[in-house]
């Protein structure tokens, strides 16, 4: 029996949470993806999944490997957790409480992706977690959408786009890399989580796949498989061509919430229209009535135009206001110091 003290932490272990979400997810039949690995060799804590890997240089001072998910239920059990490993167990305990897990042999050498010798890594722009962060808003949500299902990361621009009626996009003055890539909405969502990005490089596997090397400020490294992509180039003239003909404002979440009770339930939208010089969002149903709500002051010269409750709640999540491009059919806002940040959309 050998004692290894307190190796893991509940915030390491917090890091670790999504990663083991998405791995199972997307294999659950094979035991690898749903065990945390400790490697003492390395020094580092190993996540495994389909075709990806998340590893942190940790001080490990056993190797073993447990099921990810009973290990952080015991750790969590336990304000200030012992960990020490027998031939046949990982045992977490604390004064009045001992956890004995079933240690795990398993070979996990064929799926670790081995990095190229001559791979080059490249600095990150600061704000590239935050302008994922932005542009997942307007991504697919639907898998089989495989193509749009993320966010690419451009030469000139970094955007995302769900079939063809919304997009956001973060106008660049420089590339991020080379060569655009396509990461997916799932990966998207787990960086956040593994602090910010300073590095990175591309290895190209042939064809449309390629692999995304990344290293992380926290001490993550990431491998994660991406695809090669051709962003559309008339995306960029096409959104510096929306003009603003006029300004919705003080849109908030309470105001959608009151909207939205007496939306139908297969098709959510609202009516914007005016009169008297006045603004008004509508929203009606045979089933559930009316609401009509005064929003601002404003005169459409007798338009009106009907806007995706979804779509509005993501402005909201953004910004209290929305642009409207009625020669177009067009909602927009834009944002950042040098307006470098659109999301748009299509209006019914």
């Amino acid at each position: 029996m050998q004692v290894t003290g307190n190796i893991f932490d509940q915030y390491v272990l917090s890091k670790f949470l999504k990663v083991s979400k998405l791995a199972t997810d997307y294999a659950i039949d094979n035991p690898v993806w749903s065990s945390i690995i400790f490697e003492k060799e390395n020094q580092r804590i190993l996540y495994i999944g389909w075709r990806f890997s998340v590893e942190l240089k940790y001080p490990v001072e056993e190797d073993f490997i447990v099921n990810f998910h009973r290990f952080r239920d015991a750790v969590r059990s336990c304000k200030k957790p012992t960990i020490r490993t027998t031939k046949h167990y990982v045992i977490v305990e604390e004064e009045n409480i001992k956890f004995k897990l079933k240690k795990l042999d398993l070979d996990y050498s064929n799926f670790l992706h081995k990095e190229p010798e001559d791979l080059k890594y490249e600095p990150i722009r600061e704000t590239l977690l935050s302008d994922i962060d932005f542009c997942s808003i307007a991504s697919a949500k639907d898998r089989t959408e495989y193509t749009k299902y993320g966010v690419i990361l451009g030469d000139e621009m970094i955007c995302a786009m769900d079939s063809n009626s919304n997009v956001a996009i973060v106008l660049l003055d420089q590339p991020v890399f080379l060569q655009p890539i396509l990461v997916h909405l799932p990966w998207c969502e787990i960086l956040q989580g593994l602090g910010g990005i300073f590095e990175a490089a591309i290895e190209d596997l042939g064809g449309q796949n390629a692999i995304l090397y990344i290293h992380t400020r926290d001490d993550f490294k990431a491998i994660v498989p991406v695809l090669k992509v051709n962003p559309n180039p008339s995306i960029i003239p096409y959104i510096k061509s929306i003009e603003t003909h006029i300004t919705l404002y003080n849109l908030n979440k309470k105001l959608l919430k009151k909207l939205e009770v007496t939306c139908d339930n297969a098709y959510k939208f609202i009516t914007v229209f005016s009169e008297d010089g006045k603004i008004y969002l509508e929203t009606s149903s045979k089933s559930k009535g009316r609401t009509i709500i005064e929003l601002c002051e404003g005169d459409m010269g007798g338009e009106s135009v009907a806007i995706s409750l979804e779509f509005l709640y993501n402005v909201v999540s953004m910004a209290n206001y929305l642009d409207l491009d009625l020669e177009n059919m067009i909602g927009h806002i834009t944002m950042g110091d040098n307006s470098e940040y659109r999301y748009v959309f299509s209006l019914g």
